[in-house]
């Protein structure tokens, strides 16, 4: 059978377009890196460029700066940290916003209360849209627990060669070594809950109810050489984990930032954690 010119490339090009449509799940992928690749340099130049007093405290494994915003001198420190997984950037877009709402609208917080945000643990993750720092090291996973272990079931939670091998995790370990915080948030994704390890359960149940996301105590699998494990469950600080859904910086902040201001004025007691009943609040989402 005689198959013209015309129809041959027409078959040609058909049958190269079908397995994209049957790899969807990797087109999406693909387009997910390239928007976070895309995100992640921007967040970094944001914060480098801000004019807000953010700090260099340390460098990551390729020299990017890790920043600090500190702002108080007295009451109870709270320290909120974002962007230890390269992949989640909404969490780092999360914490600017709130330092930037403090700095702008709610300075007389800083009056009673002490704070330290670091919005991007991990830059190199970040600028690469990667969980891992560019060594591949979970830098989640590099922490000196006692439950530590030098090997993981799947390559994204590689704990590196030894506990706190990575320059990021050595970073924040100084940090909270230099300033003893009283309770710590940090922000992750994707997984819709409040999480929390240490004496931490009345404050996450207050965030939980403000921000509407599930309370659990245990995200569902083992986490070794894990940040709240080793500040939590072995340091005994009230540490509380916003896991993000897959969402929009807009919608984190509504969800969010109540829970957030709710994290930086809850009392705490240097023994236990009382539960205050919930206020209405007075504030209000900036409009973007």
């Amino acid at each position: 059978m005689f198959i013209s010119k015309s129809l041959l490339i027409i078959i040609l090009l058909f049958c190269s377009i079908i397995p994209l449509y049957s790899d969807n799940s990797k087109i999406k992928k693909y387009l997910l890196f390239k928007k976070n690749n895309k995100l992640g340099l921007a967040i970094y130049k944001y914060v480098k460029t801000s004019k807000l007093p953010f700090k260099t405290i340390g460098h990551s494994v390729l020299g990017y700066d890790i920043s600090m915003y500190k702002r108080g001198n007295r009451g109870d420190l709270t320290v909120i940290f974002a962007g230890f997984h390269g992949d989640e950037p909404v969490g780092c877009q999360l914490v600017i916003r709130l330092v930037e709402y403090l700095h702008y609208r709610r300075k007389d917080i800083f009056k009673k209360h002490r704070v330290i945000f670091i919005p991007i643990v991990n830059p190199d993750g970040l600028f690469k849209a990667i969980r891992t720092n560019i060594r591949g090291v979970d830098i989640n996973r590099n922490f000196p627990t006692k439950n530590w272990r030098p090997t993981s079931k799947k390559s994204k939670y590689h704990p590196g060669s030894s506990p706190a091998s990575e320059p990021e995790t050595k970073i924040i370990l100084d940090l909270l070594k230099k300033y003893p915080p009283d309770k710590i948030v940090t922000i992750h994704s994707p997984l819709y809950m409040i999480n929390y390890d240490g004496p931490a359960k009345p404050l996450a149940q207050l965030m939980s109810k403000l921000s509407g996301y599930r309370l659990s105590a245990d995200i569902g699998y083992p986490t070794p050489g894990s940040f709240g494990t080793y500040y939590g469950s072995e340091r005994n600080i009230p540490v509380v984990n916003i896991e993000l859904p897959y969402i929009t910086i807009n919608r984190a902040w509504r969800d969010n930032y109540k829970a957030l201001i709710t994290a930086i004025t809850y009392p705490i007691k240097k023994k236990s954690l009382h539960n205050p009943k919930i206020k209405k609040s007075k504030l209000s989402p900036i409009k973007r």
